[in-house]
């Protein structure tokens, strides 16, 4: 069975009949393939939904800087924050973790999703595990998540994907809002670990859709909270949704803040947040440092900080079906899909937030 096969369904059997009969009926689809040498479109083969799983044919996908960002000789920054330390891209794989789509062909089991529009968890887990058997399926050891190398992403024309994964999306909620589920699904949990309590001042340190939506849910639980970048694009969409902000080189240092969200990887972007966050403060980071950190702030101020990468999606399609978190202008270009190799690259641009593909 070939790696894209792999990916998409189960992995090979060891029944060479059952491996027969599911390459027969594998389909063909259209999708992005990205590479060290930029995204195109191609061609295609995916295994069919397996036992448990639906197939879901994607109607809008976002795409942000992480799934396109490039490097300097032009070739993809592979999604960093979610790749394991052993994974090295050897061959082209599909982005978009960020989608709202129907369900094609829903598993025999869950005839109640037939047709519906759903949302997905992006990471796929293996359920056996002792951390999923515990409670702790977004740390499974076999973890990959979609939009990696190591599972494909949703810029195709189908994907089977566990049912247990997928969050249905009620009429009212938009397309363009319902794509952005899985960002206010992560600031969501972000809050939640952090635990806020009494009306503490918060920052959000960083750039994009994901400062806004994770600025917009701090000031859900009575936090005092503002935005601090220096992106320009992010502080244009902070103002037109009412988010407090303020601009990077005009914020002082002062070591006064209760709580400091990281929505950026960088150590540079950790270094700041050590320096504005007070004395036995919190530091939330949602990206992996990309470089080394210096501990010596980190222990004289006694800070903690605390990682985030789970998602609470249930949660997030009621805040956005009840209004609570507003994106109108956070999807800044648009793309149909026969362009969508174009998308991608349009992602990695500076004044990008958020690229939508139509499906």
């Amino acid at each position: 069975m070939d790696a894209t096969a792999q990916r998409d369904g189960v992995g090979p059997g060891g029944d060479d009949a059952a491996d027969a009969r599911r390459a027969h009926r594998r389909l063909t689809v259209r999708a992005v393939r990205l590479s060290a040498a930029g995204a195109v479109m191609d061609t295609i083969e995916i295994d069919p939904a397996g036992e448990r799983e639906a197939l879901v044919a994607p109607a809008l996908v976002t795409l942000g800087p992480a799934d396109a960002a490039v490097n300097g000789s032009g070739g993809p920054r592979a999604l960093r924050a979610t790749q394991r330390s052993d994974t090295t891209p050897t061959e082209p794989w599909t982005p978009g973790r960020e989608f709202v789509g129907r369900v094609a062909e829903p598993p025999a089991d869950r005839p109640d999703l037939a047709g519906a529009r759903v949302v997905a968890d992006p990471d796929r887990v293996c359920g056996a595990c002792d951390r999923c058997r515990s409670g702790l399926s977004a740390h499974c050891t076999e973890r990959a998540t979609m939009g990696a190398p190591r599972a494909d992403g949703a810029l195709r024309e189908r994907l089977a994907l566990p049912a247990t994964g997928l969050v249905p999306v009620p009429d009212e909620l938009r397309d363009d809002d319902a794509a952005l589920a899985l960002p206010v699904a992560r600031a969501l949990h972000a809050a939640w670990v952090v635990h806020l309590e009494g009306r503490p001042y918060v920052t959000v340190l960083g750039a994009g859709a994901e400062a806004v939506i994770a600025a917009q849910v701090m000031a859900r639980l009575n936090a005092s909270v503002r935005i601090v970048t220096e992106h320009d694009a992010t502080l244009a969409a902070a103002d037109r949704l009412r988010v407090r902000h303020r601009r990077l080189e005009r914020v002082g240092r002062r070591g006064d803040q209760d709580v400091i969200v990281c929505v950026d990887s960088g150590a540079e972007s950790l270094a700041v947040a050590c320096a504005m966050v007070r004395p036995r403060g919190k530091i939330v980071t949602l990206a992996p440092a990309s470089g080394p950190v210096a501990l010596a702030p980190i222990v004289e101020h006694e800070i903690t900080i605390v990682g985030c990468r789970g998602v609470r999606l249930r949660e997030a399609v009621g805040a956005l079906a009840r209004g609570e978190i507003a994106c109108d202008g956070l999807i800044t270009h648009r793309f149909p899909f026969h362009r969508a190799d174009a998308a991608v690259r349009a992602a990695a641009d500076p004044g990008t937030l958020r690229v939508a593909v139509e499906m």
